[in-house]
């Protein structure tokens, strides 16, 4: 963990390790060199340093979004997606989400202490009991 941040001087060479990366990776990938480097500054001023000297890669890097895949779904309840997401793992938060394929409406969404089969399988047939089982 950073406990201290370096000073002032060493920000001047910020600059130059952005250029050196020309647009080609996101501000994570940057952050984590400059940390490599030995140069601890706050993610702002990396973020600000960025917006300074690739104004252009920055704004190409926000309009990056995510291709959704076009496929066809006869009706509502037809599909469903599932998903879970263990980012909060390390805190005994697990997210688990389902929407429908159709209109993209959240059947169930709920928050976790553990990502037990049981446990997913327990909010699906409570879901399924509301709505009805989806068709394929």
């Amino acid at each position: 963990m950073i406990t201290a941040f370096t000073n002032c001087d060493d920000i001047v060479y910020l600059p130059v390790i952005v250029i050196d990366y020309q647009g080609q990776f996101d501000l994570h990938t940057i952050e984590g060199h400059v940390i490599s480097q030995g140069i601890h500054i706050q993610r702002e001023r990396t973020r600000r340093a960025v917006r300074s000297v690739d104004p252009v890669g920055q704004q190409l890097r926000q309009l990056r979004c995510i291709e959704r895949t076009v496929y066809s779904v006869p009706s509502p309840l037809a599909l469903w997606h599932m998903d879970g997401n263990h980012k909060l793992i390390r805190w005994r938060f697990v997210i688990h989400g389902c929407i429908d394929g159709f209109t993209r409406l959240i059947v169930y969404l709920a928050c976790n202490c553990d990502n037990r089969a049981s446990t997913v399988l327990n909010h699906f047939t409570e879901t399924v009991s509301r709505w009805c089982l989806p068709s394929e």
